[in-house]
């Protein structure tokens, strides 16, 4: 097939991409490459700024590289709107995409309309990246993007995407549970892919009892508050305080990619996903080298996959207190740490290596 990936968000496009070509596909990718973490592409379409000249060169590059963006079997965006534009400048570019192409997909990988409108319904999720219960978190960012999504003006593009595409496709717990409700019929969710020949060879742990034990926490500047590693680094700096010479602290910020998953190596847990019932990419990579994941681990993610067994992440509540505890738990009784690496890497070959991923895009395209 002649496949078509339209934006990036945390290598996940490229990580397919390079799944379906091992399988023979003709696959591109067009993207700023999630930004930062300069994701590889094959087109690089980025905005530089919000700036006049920057947008005008932006848009005209967009303009240029319609042409490729047309003449697929399969093209699936990231999120409605695609490219760093306006609604109305997303909805021309939809338009043009549904036409000259055989079939579109969404990807449910981000936040959007369904998921901020299932968020503040205040019953759906105990938590989330915006409430606790019936709290409101207070992000310490500005509430511009949470108002544009819920309203009027997005709820009505979000409508028109979702039910002009072929099918949807939720990464996570979440964002499954946020199209569920009106999209049954035309959605699935699979697990976010990790490309297994990136990583050294997965293998538990050699040390029963590592000492000092390496805390990994990695810090997006731009969500620190929003994903909960605040409150996470927090807890870690008080484990640091009470066990100085049984904790090390292993700590990154904005850091591209390909130098994330080295640092990430060295290290024996994660910090990762406070407000979250799944473990998003930085926790499944961990995961993926055997790392002991602390973070989203609810049991409604489990059931979705329909795992009875393995349960491979420390599952914590959004407070500063249970993310202490849980830590607090792996430096008194250090041989989990053995235990839990083994089922991680266990789980990650289960649900997240890509050619298992990639197989199941593949036969999700071809029902429609």
């Amino acid at each position: 097939m002649k496949i078509l990936f339209l934006g990036e968000c945390s290598n996940l496009h490229n990580t397919l991409a390079r799944g379906l070509r091992s399988k023979g596909h003709d696959v591109t990718t067009i993207s700023d490459g999630s930004g930062w973490m300069n994701n590889d592409r094959d087109i690089d379409i980025t905005r530089k700024s919000n700036g006049l000249i920057d947008t005008i060169l932006y848009v005209c590059k967009i303009i240029r590289h319609i042409p490729n963006m047309c003449g697929y079997d399969v093209v699936q965006i990231k999120h409605p709107c695609f490219f760093d534009l306006k609604i109305r400048w997303n909805k021309s570019l939809f338009r043009i995409i549904r036409r000259y192409n055989k079939k579109v997909f969404l990807g449910a990988f981000n936040t959007d309309y369904f998921y901020l409108r299932t968020c503040f319904d205040k019953k759906t999720f105990e938590y989330s990246d915006y409430f606790i219960k019936d709290e409101r978190i207070d992000l310490g960012i500005s509430e511009l993007d949470t108002d544009f999504w819920l309203s009027e003006k997005a709820k009505n593009y979000s409508y028109y995407v979702a039910k002009s595409c072929d099918g949807i496709i939720a990464c996570l717990y979440e964002y499954y549970v946020s199209y569920k409700p009106e999209f049954e019929d035309k959605l699935i969710y699979i697990p976010l892919p990790i490309d297994f020949t990136d990583i050294p060879e997965a293998k538990i742990r050699e040390v029963m009892n590592p000492e000092p034990i390496r805390f990994f926490i990695g810090i997006q500047t731009h969500r620190n508050k929003l994903k909960g590693t605040d409150v996470m680094y927090r807890a870690l700096l008080r484990l640091k305080s009470d066990y100085p010479d049984e904790c090390q602290i292993v700590y990154t910020e904005s850091t591209p990619y390909h130098e994330y998953k080295i640092m990430q190596q060295t290290s024996h847990v994660i910090l990762d996903q406070l407000y979250s019932y799944t473990p998003g990419m930085n926790g499944v990579l961990g995961l993926a080298q055997g790392l002991v994941v602390v973070g989203g681990g609810e049991e409604e993610m489990y059931q979705l996959k329909k795992e009875s067994k393995l349960r491979p992440i420390v599952n914590v509540k959004p407070s500063e207190d249970s993310v202490y505890n849980a830590l607090k738990q792996l430096i008194l009784h250090p041989d989990q740490i053995r235990k839990l690496s083994g089922e991680a890497i266990l789980y990650a070959k289960k649900y997240h290596d890509h050619t298992i991923v990639v197989q199941s895009y593949l036969n999700f395209w071809k029902q429609f």
